[in-house]
């Protein structure tokens, strides 16, 4: 596997974990927060994306 899919791999993977514990705490009835996981899952994804092409 090459590394810039292995880096951008890893993120996406922590992207949706963020995802879906945003989504728990949505279902929770904490919006603003859950919310602002998946906006931190975002930028996680735009992250990798940026160190996968620096790889």
């Amino acid at each position: 596997m090459e590394k810039d899919t292995l880096v951008f791999g890893t993120h996406g993977v922590v992207a949706l974990g963020l995802i879906a514990f945003g989504a728990y705490r949505v279902s929770g009835g904490a919006v603003v927060p859950g919310a602002l996981n998946v906006v931190m899952a975002a930028a996680v994804v735009v992250v990798g994306r940026y160190v996968a092409d620096l790889a």
